[in-house]
């Protein structure tokens, strides 16, 4: 299963090792929602994990962009208050 990782943060290198690990293959991984949905523009991913805020701003856009590739997503939030 291809995998696209939305994190800005050291937990991304983190969820990245442990789903190589468990046989998925990991698309990419992307710190904005600029990179990742330049990234959703030239690979295939099966499904995404998604920070809810990035670098201060919202990841609705991903999720938007996701959502009309019909392509599944884990969206997870931080500790940190958010206004998403």
């Amino acid at each position: 299963m291809g995998l696209l990782i939305v994190e800005d943060g050291p937990l991304a290198d983190e969820l990245a090792a442990v789903l190589t690990q468990g046989g998925h293959d990991i698309v990419g991984i992307a710190s904005t929602a600029d990179r990742a949905i330049l990234l959703l523009s030239h690979c295939e991913c099966d499904a995404a994990i998604v920070e809810a805020q990035l670098s201060g701003s919202c990841s609705e856009p991903v999720g938007n962009a996701l959502h009309l590739r019909s392509i599944p997503v884990l969206s997870r939030r931080a500790t940190r208050k958010t206004s998403c």
